[in-house]
C-alpha cells in the first residue's frame, strides 16, 4: 500500500483523537530499583474499581493499551481494576541510560514493586497479560511471584531468541529494530512488521470501542463502573472525525507518543536490549508452569507475525505446555489493535472462566 506521510496524518482532523484521555481512579509515580541502578520513578495508573485485578500492557506505553483499558477499566470498571505501568525507558516513567538496568527480570521487579505499593499482594489475585516484550516481562513476573498469579496470558512473544531463518536474516531483523532512522521510516517499517497489509489498508471497524473526540478531557473522560458509566466515550457518529485506514489511525498514535516524548531513541534501544537479553530455557519454563499451574496459562500467536515469527511462539507453547494455546491464522503481531473486540473477548473469557482453579 502507499503510506501517507507524517505531515498528512498530523493534518488529518482525526489526529487529536489518536490518544484517548482516560481518567484513572488512581495514579502516581513510585521510586523503584534503588539497589538496581536507581532509584527510577515508575509512572502507574489504576482504572476501574472492580474485584478482578488485571495487570496489562507491560511492554508498551499506557496509550498502546487504551482499547483494553477502556473495555476492562471503564465499560466494565465495576468488575475489573486495571493496573498499568510505563516501563522505565518509556511513557511518563524515567528514561535513564543504564545498560545493566534493562532486563526483563528487572522490569518485572519494577512492576511487582508497584503492585506491592498499591496493595495487590494477595495469593492468586493477579491476572497478568503481556505481548511481545510485555510477554517476556510477564514470564518473569510469573517466575518471581508464581503464587500471586491467578491467570497468565502471553501473546506474540517468545521464551528466548532462536534463529528462525538464516543468520543474515535474523541479524537483519535485530538491526532493523535498533538501527537509527527517521520517524517516517521507523513508523512504516514497524507497521509492515506488525500488521498484515490488508488490515493496514482497511477502514477502521466500528465496534463498542470508539475513538475519543477532542472534547474528551479529564473532566468528561470515563469514570469506572456505575449505571450508564457516566462520562463514557461517545458512540461513533457522522460528526466524529475518523481516519480512512487502520494504518493512519495506528501511525497517529505512534506520532503522538513521540511528540510527547513518551518514546525516545534511548528508550527504544533500552527496550530492544531488554528483549535481546531475555532467555528462558526449557527447564525454566517447565518450572514456571509447575509453580504457576499450567491450567492458569494461555499462549497465543499469529501465524502472520512479522515482528516475532510464529516459530518462536511454538517453542514457548511446546516447552511451557499451557492449558490453552492458539495459533491464529492470518493474525499479525498486535491483536490488541488488529482484532480488538475478539482479543478483549478472549482475555475476558480467560480471566473470568467459571472453571478457574480454586485458590
Amino acid at each position: 500500500m502507499r503510506f501517507p506521510t507524517i505531515a498528512q496524518i498530523t493534518r488529518h482532523p482525526a489526529f487529536e483523537t489518536a490518544v484517548w484521555k482516560l481518567r484513572p481512579n488512581q495514579s502516581g509515580l513510585l521510586p523503584v530499583g534503588a539497589t538496581r541502578g536507581g532509584p527510577y520513578n515508575i509512572s502507574w495508573e489504576i482504572h476501574g474499581n472492580g474485584p478482578i485485578k488485571v495487570v496489562g500492557g507491560l511492554g508498551v506505553t499506557r496509550a498502546d493499551w487504551q482499547r483494553q483499558t477502556y473495555h476492562f477499566g471503564h465499560v466494565r470498571g465495576d468488575r475489573y481494576s486495571v493496573l498499568l505501568v510505563d516501563n522505565r525507558g518509556v511513557g511518563a516513567s524515567d528514561k535513564p541510560f543504564h545498560l545493566a538496568g534493562y532486563t526483563t527480570s528487572g522490569l518485572a521487579r519494577d512492576l511487582l514493586d508497584v503492585a506491592d505499593h498499591v496493595g495487590w499482594t494477595a495469593p492468586r489475585s493477579l491476572h497478568v497479560g503481556g505481548g511481545s516484550l510485555g510477554g517476556m516481562i510477564a514470564q518473569e513476573v510469573a517466575r518471581q511471584a508464581p503464587a500471586r498469579i491467578a491467570r497468565l496470558a502471553l501473546w506474540s512473544t517468545m521464551p528466548r531468541f532462536e534463529r528462525t531463518g538464516s543468520w543474515v536474516e535474523d541479524l537483519g531483523r535485530v538491526w532493523g529494530m535498533a538501527a537509527p532512522k527517521s520517524l517516517e521510516t521507523d513508523v512504516r517499517e514497524v507497521a509492515r512488521e506488525c500488521f498484515p497489509e490488508a488490515w493496514l489498508a482497511a477502514s477502521p471497524e466500528d465496534d463498542d470501542i470508539v475513538e475519543a473526540t477532542t472534547t474528551t478531557t479529564s473532566s468528561s473522560s470515563p469514570s469506572a463502573g456505575g449505571p450508564g458509566h457516566q462520562g463514557r466515550l461517545p458512540s461513533s457518529s457522522p460528526q466524529m472525525p475518523r481516519f480512512g485506514t487502520n494504518y493512519e489511525r495506528w501511525a497517529a498514535g505512534e506520532i503522538a507518543k513521540h511528540r510527547a516524548s513518551h518514546v525516545t531513541r534511548t528508550g527504544q534501544w533500552m527496550q530492544v536490549l531488554a528483549a535481546a537479553r531475555h532467555s528462558l530455557g526449557a527447564e525454566q519454563l517447565r518450572h514456571l508452569g509447575d509453580e504457576v499451574g499450567r491450567e492458569r496459562v494461555l499462549v497465543l500467536h499469529g501465524d502472520a507475525d512479522g515482528m516475532m515469527p510464529v516459530d518462536l511462539g511454538r517453542i514457548l507453547m511446546a516447552e511451557l505446555r499451557p492449558a490453552r494455546w492458539m495459533v491464529v491464522e492470518g493474525m499479525g503481531h498486535a491483536p490488541i489493535l488488529e482484532r480488538t473486540a475478539w482479543f478483549n473477548g478472549v482475555l475476558e473469557e480467560w480471566f473470568t472462566d467459571e472453571e478457574r482453579p480454586s485458590q
